[in-house]
């Protein structure tokens, strides 16, 4: 007992030694796995969360949630924020190229330990494969947008620490200011002159407002199985919402409160998702259809009437229209 009481004494002068003239920091971050809506999807979400950690580790600083809450890191002020944009670059490696397949293994053991004696999630933990993974990824993109726009912030303030660090063994950033310039420098401003009203004369009758009320319920309420069983109704909502512009059928959805509660059960049903996004068979989804508008010019037009509806800045939607990520978008506005 003795021998322990030194080892935890040696252990907090050690720590109390690190952190000796620095001020601790705290970076909190509105975002946590699924816990309530999908504990598998949650699972995977924090799989690929230790990886990013694992890729950006830091000996003075840490990342988690408590209580199954926000996200957080903390640690000496500076190392905190060096930290925080090296954990952003490896998650946003993880999303674009996914966990190599050579790595997922040993990431998975390492995973697993951590859980401790968690025995529910560890039991969850040994389902995740390569391919779960792979097709999990694009749930944190919220988090990867949060922590981009702290960046612009701290940017915006002027801090602007140097960072030099290694992402697996090549550079990844080498100052945070300069990072953020890259960023956010490639977004232009709409600035097109289009007058809002272009939006609002948009077809969306009072029979199209009842379909998309419909099938947004629908997709939000039933499990896959009422789904299959209504597949011939849903994909006749669908023939008849086709006419309605995709922006249109957006903001309707984002402003009426009882439509958009059922957005994050599709969002966090990687099903329905898919469904949704990606359409089925010769059904075109929610993705293709406004890229379709977009390489038709029948899109950025309708960009100033569809921010002033749903009430946000047109320039805060410009880097999502950029990269055609309108999952990403979607999550951003719910």
């Amino acid at each position: 007992m003795k021998g322990l009481l030194k080892l935890l004494l040696s252990l907090t002068v050690f720590c109390f030694g690190i952190m000796e003239g620095k001020d601790l920091c705290r970076l909190e971050f509105p975002f946590s796995p699924s816990f309530q809506s999908d504990r598998d999807l949650a699972i995977v979400q924090r799989f690929l969360l230790f990886s990013a950690e694992s890729f950006a580790k830091h000996p003075h600083c840490v990342f988690g949630w408590e209580d199954e809450k926000d996200i957080f890191m903390s640690g000496p002020e500076g190392e905190c924020e060096e930290f925080a944009v090296a954990f952003r670059c490896a998650l946003e490696t993880i999303l674009k190229e996914g966990v190599a397949i050579d790595q997922f293994e040993e990431l998975k053991k390492g995973f697993i330990h951590s859980l401790g004696g968690d025995l529910h999630n560890k039991e969850l933990a040994q389902e995740i494969n390569w391919e779960l993974a792979h097709e999990c990824r694009s749930t944190l993109d919220p988090l990867r947008l949060m922590m981009i726009e702290r960046e612009q912030e701290v940017y915006c303030k002027n801090l602007q620490p140097s960072l030099t660090f290694f992402y697996p063994d090549k550079l990844c950033i080498q100052e945070l200011g300069r990072s953020v310039a890259a960023d956010f420098g490639s977004q232009t401003s709409v600035n097109s002159g289009h007058s809002p009203q272009l939006f609002y004369q948009l077809r969306l009758t009072p029979e199209d407002q009842n379909n998309i009320s419909k099938m947004i319920t629908s997709m939000g309420e039933l499990g896959w199985l009422g789904l299959l069983q209504k597949k011939g109704t849903m994909e006749k909502l669908g023939d008849k919402i086709q006419p309605v512009h995709p922006l249109r059928f957006m903001g309707y959805v984002l402003i009426t409160p009882s439509l958009k509660k059922q957005l994050p059960k599709i969002m966090n049903d990687l099903v329905k998702r898919k469904s949704f996004f990606n359409g089925h068979g010769k059904r075109t989804g929610f993705s293709q259809r406004m890229t379709n508008e977009l390489n038709n010019n029948n899109f950025m037009q309708f960009i100033p009437g569809f921010a002033q509806s749903i009430g946000v800045s047109e320039q805060s939607l410009m880097r999502f229209i950029h990269a055609r990520d309108w999952e990403g978008m979607i999550r951003h506005l719910m």
